[in-house]
């Protein structure tokens, strides 16, 4: 996107940090590496639900929810979860360079987002001129957990990008 941004109209960071994840969420890839590589992917999702339901504050999906993201969970590739866990860990903030793509950016995320909390995200806006949302009774994953509000913040963000691109 950075190499050539002239080919697109807009972008949309939805739960997205400005740069790899650190504290308790790098931990756990950590932690997760040696239980996929001994026990494959099905452990390493109920470890996951585990650790989520560890965390104070903790609010279980829905049944729905909850048997969609393991389902989708366990259809992924090992490789390409190893492959998105490193980059999570090692991907430098490129804020800078973004900003001076000169593209329309909206910044949203879920209220209760865990991996990069609000703050940071709502920090990362600030430093892109973008704009920024929060997608109520959502945590990581918004087009989940309340894909209503998610839609009608996206559809506003496009419609405003195609008035002013």
């Amino acid at each position: 996107m950075l190499a050539d941004p002239d080919q697109f109209r807009s972008l949309v960071l939805l739960d997205s940090g400005p740069a790899g994840i650190d504290d308790g969420r790098r931990e756990r890839l950590d932690l997760m590496r040696p239980v996929l590589a001994q026990h494959g992917l099905a452990a390493v999702y109920q470890a996951l639900v585990q650790l989520d339901a560890s965390e104070p504050g903790y609010k279980p999906p829905s049944e729905e929810e909850a048997r969609f993201m393991r389902e989708r969970f366990l259809a992924s590739d090992p490789q390409a979860l190893i492959g998105m866990a490193e980059a999570l860990i090692d991907e430098p903030d490129l804020v800078a360079d973004l900003a001076a793509a000169d593209l329309p950016i909206l910044v949203a995320c879920g209220a209760d987002d865990d991996v990069w909390s609000p703050q940071i995200q709502a920090g990362m806006a600030r430093r892109l001129g973008a704009p920024y949302t929060v997608i109520a009774d959502a945590a990581h994953s918004p087009a989940v957990e309340n894909p209503t509000a998610t839609v009608a913040t996206l559809v506003e963000f496009w419609r405003s990008a195609e008035n002013h691109g």
